[in-house]
This record gives structure tokens, C-alpha cells and sequence, in this order.
């Protein structure tokens, strides 16, 4: 038995399918094609503006700017003009999940919570691709090393 294959690359190999992707797997194993494309892309859009609803109360910005900065997030023009590649609506939760709990792990120094910014992180190279992953770890590497000077610092 072959491995399945698209345009000659086995889809384990290619990092821009997500096969291995939670998500995308449940949503594989529940709905037709067509449905988990359209239930994954919402549900993306939904929580990269939750999850950057919660960065911007992590960093006490009122409601209001809170709510306003995750609208803008999930309608971004970068969001838009990419989401129809699914590993750009992983990372547009990744992002703001992995500094969301690298801030909050920082303010509260609590250790767990530094170990779950793996999370977003470990989901990201699941779902994404390697050039996006790449960037969103390089932010939040550069994020928590300014955070840890910051503690240093106090």
C-alpha cells in the first residue's frame, strides 16, 4: 500500500498540510471536506480574537481597546489575505496565545504557566508551516528574554 500523496509529496512530509494538526483531525473524523474547511476557518478566526482579547487584558488595557484589539486582529488585512491557507489561521492564534501566556506566566512567575506557552507553540508546528513557525518563535523568544531583563531589572 502506497502512502497518500498530492502532487507527488506524502502528506506526513509537507508542512503546510497539518495532517497531524488536533483540529483539523477532529474535524476530519466528524464532518465532510468542505464543512471542516469552513468550521476550521471559523473557528480560527474566532479565537485569534479571543486569545488576543485576553493578551490585551493581560497587559490591563480596558475593555473596550481589549475587545477593539481582537477584532482588529481577526480581521486583519494579513489574516484576510492569507486565510485561505489554513496554516496562516493557526498561526493567527499561536501568536497571540504564546505571548498571551508568556506575559501572564511572567506577571505571576509561575512556572507552569510558562511550560503552557508550549502549547500554542507545539500546536503551531503542527498546524503551520515551517517559515510561519519560525517567525511566531522567534517573537516570543525575543518576548520572553525582554521580560525576563524586565525581571531581572526590578
Amino acid at each position: 500500500m502506497e502512502p497518500v500523496q498530492s502532487g507527488g509529496t506524502p502528506f506526513l512530509a509537507n508542512g503546510q498540510s497539518g495532517a497531524l494538526y488536533p483540529p483539523r483531525v477532529l474535524l476530519g473524523l466528524t464532518t465532510g471536506p468542505a464543512a471542516t474547511h469552513d468550521l476550521f476557518m471559523a473557528l480560527h478566526v474566532f479565537l485569534s480574537g479571543v486569545v488576543t482579547f485576553a493578551l490585551m487584558k493581560e497587559l490591563r488595557v480596558c475593555f473596550a481597546g481589549a475587545f477593539l484589539a481582537g477584532v482588529a486582529w481577526m480581521f486583519s488585512s494579513y489574516n484576510w489575505a492569507w486565510l485561505q491557507l489554513e496554516h496562516a489561521a493557526v498561526m493567527a492564534v499561536a501568536l497571540p496565545g504564546g505571548l498571551w501566556l508568556l506575559r501572564r506566566a511572567a506577571r505571576r512567575r509561575s512556572l507552569p504557566l510558562g511550560r503552557a506557552r508550549g502549547v500554542p507553540l507545539g500546536l503551531l508546528v503542527l498546524g503551520g508551516n515551517l517559515q510561519v513557525t519560525v517567525v511566531v518563535w522567534v517573537v516570543c523568544l525575543t518576548y520572553s528574554i525582554a521580560l525576563a531583563a524586565d525581571l531581572a531589572r526590578r
